[in-house]
């Protein structure tokens, strides 16, 4: 159920960012398959979800718990299997992860932990 969540919000997030933006992934080899940790650089809020379009497989990712608060976008990031980051309790967050990738997920963090 989580994974139809996730399809479909990025689904969403494409034909989004396929009429407002123009998305140039240069990818210089194959992203394997399976878990692994992605750790970009976030530049503006819009990151986030545009980095769902570089993986065709699902992956979850560490928002903070402020994001999780916003009506309707907080109920789908927990349907869609996301982990929401409280600020004071990293470990549960990092638990969760870990969890995560336990089970072959893709998990990605944004080390700034904020928009740089």
């Amino acid at each position: 159920m989580r994974d139809t969540f996730y399809r479909s919000g990025r689904s969403l997030v494409g034909a989004l960012a396929a009429t407002n933006y123009k998305l140039d992934i240069d990818r210089h080899a194959l992203v394997p398959s399976g878990a692994k940790i992605i750790a970009p650089n976030h530049p503006t809020t819009t990151d986030p979800f545009l980095i769902t379009r570089l993986l065709d497989e699902p992956m979850t990712i560490l928002i903070h718990d402020t994001v999780f608060r916003v009506p309707v976008l907080g109920q789908y990031l927990s349907a869609a299997g996301h982990i929401r980051v409280v600020p004071g309790n990293g470990i549960a967050a990092l638990s969760a992860a870990m969890r995560k990738l336990e089970q072959g997920r893709t998990v990605t963090i944004f080390p700034e932990g904020g928009i740089s």
